[in-house]
């Protein structure tokens, strides 16, 4: 509860305009149960990270393949684990605000944690298609850093819009739901815009 409401705090009034006394107001504990978790804000702000992370990066890493698959497992895999990414960040709304738009210029740490975050999901997703094109699942003409550029930015990108709209607003709902829209990233990410 804490740390949920940590989150829309930051997302919704920023970092250092949020107190350790708003979040455990905001929550109902006691300031002293915050500081027995949490040495600082600094901190719980580190292990939401952190913890956002590793579970956002469980999703993605599900597209690594250990051996070759045909094109229409490949899709059939992108599919589901883009459904997986797409309902975690609908579940996580305010870490995904915080992370794609709203936390930079918090703190240098801050700063860096996020960075930490966007530079291991295109690493992750970097990995996946480099393993791809080594099971010759994918053509090895092209090059993969710029793929994974490609994808990453359609991913972040298209998040960003589903969950927030254009305006980066918080409560955007888009007409969209997480399945169509996950099959729809998949063949984009495969066939590109004439699908």
């Amino acid at each position: 509860m804490i740390l949920a409401c940590a989150l829309r705090l930051f997302a919704t009034r920023g970092y250092h305009l949020t107190k350790v006394s708003d979040i455990v107001r905001e929550s109902g504990c006691a300031q002293a149960t915050f500081y027995w978790h949490f040495k600082s804000k600094l901190e719980m702000t580190m292990e939401l990270f952190d913890t956002g992370r590793q579970s956002m990066l469980a999703t993605v890493e599900r597209g690594f393949r250990q051996h070759a698959v045909s094109t229409d497992d490949m899709m059939n895999n992108t599919r589901g684990w883009l459904l997986d990414l797409l309902s975690f960040a609908r579940e996580n709304r305010y870490f995904f605000a915080i992370v794609l738009a709203k936390g930079y210029g918090a703190d240098p740490e801050i700063d860096a944690a996020i960075s930490g975050i966007r530079t291991a999901l295109f690493d992750a997703l970097r990995r996946n298609i480099g393993q791809a094109v080594s099971l010759g699942m994918l053509p090895a003409d092209g090059d993969i850093e710029a793929r994974a550029a490609f994808v990453y930015h359609t991913i972040e990108g298209t998040i960003g819009w589903w969950l927030f709209g254009l305006g980066h607003d918080l409560d955007h709902e888009s007409g969209i739901d997480a399945q169509t829209l996950a099959a729809s990233m998949a063949k984009y990410e495969f066939f590109g815009l004439r699908g």
